[in-house]
């Protein structure tokens, strides 16, 4: 058995390095029949070699030997450095695309999460909007007083037709037109307290009146000048969080005697 693997071997060798073995037989057959030769016909056995002459023939015979394999070490070690580097070449390729495919990984993840967010955000958003009431109004109308011709009458009817809120107080404010000494000295615009109700129900056409109600001197309209009025809808919503919602209403001079028009200009939020 050892004997097949030792010839498996051999023959191994021969089929990978062929010109290091056949001149290796060469350079062995060689010696060997130049020993025979020189044994056959120019020996003198009455006076023998002495050894170092043995030894620098000994070391004469396989020096050439040594060198060749010293120098087939050296190639094998740089074909072994080379295919290292290669290794290496390769490795460092790999941990190039792996840093790229981490980082694509990466942005996709940061894509997907912001994809997400945004997703929650538009969620929330429309949840908030969902609990928020919304609020109609009819028959909006301002008058002079009859009883006080420098007050006027405000009253109107509105309905909520989204979702049910509660603690709603109701409260108007004058929108003065510019005024720096107002705005220097602080002075807030006049406001006056409407009404109230505990709970407004959504998603119902059930109607909220508000009667006449008297303004203060202060609210007196500019028989030249338009004037608007802030509506301030103070509310608790489903969540229980406090909300202030504004419309705001112009309010012309009086086309006839008492009457006013009046029409909605935009929603404040």
């Amino acid at each position: 058995m050892k004997r097949n693997r030792t010839c498996l071997k051999i023959l191994r060798y021969r089929k990978h390095h062929p010109f290091v073995f056949y001149f290796m037989i060469l350079y062995l057959g060689g010696i060997f029949i130049y020993i025979l030769i020189f044994h056959l016909w120019f020996a003198d056995y009455s006076k023998p070699m002495p050894l170092n002459e043995v030894g620098d023939f000994l070391a004469g015979v396989f020096a050439p030997i040594a060198f060749l394999f010293l120098y087939l070490g050296y190639v094998q070690q740089g074909k072994e450095l080379q295919q290292n580097t290669q290794a290496l070449n390769l490795q460092v390729e790999e941990l190039k695309n792996s840093v790229e495919q981490q980082k694509e990984l990466v942005d996709a993840t940061r894509e997907e999460i912001d994809l997400s967010r945004e997703e929650i955000n538009h969620q929330r958003k429309i949840q908030q909007i969902q609990v928020q009431p919304f609020f109609h109004f009819k028959n909006f109308i301002v008058t002079d007083d009859p009883e006080e011709k420098s007050s006027l009458l405000i009253s109107f009817t509105f309905y909520n037709s989204r979702a049910t809120c509660r603690d709603l107080v109701l409260t108007v404010v004058k929108e003065a037109r510019v005024d720096y000494t107002r705005i220097r000295n602080h002075i807030e615009n006049p406001k006056f307290y409407l009404s109230s109700f505990d709970v407004v129900l959504g998603q119902s056409e059930q109607e909220y009146s508000i009667p006449s109600k008297r303004l203060p001197a202060n609210f007196s309209v500019d028989k030249i000048y338009m004037q608007n009025l802030e509506l301030k809808f103070e509310y608790v919503d489903f969540f229980g969080e406090q909300h202030v919602r504004s419309y705001t209403w112009y309010v012309r001079p009086a086309l006839e005697d008492g009457k006013y028009e009046v029409g909605q200009l935009r929603p404040v939020i």
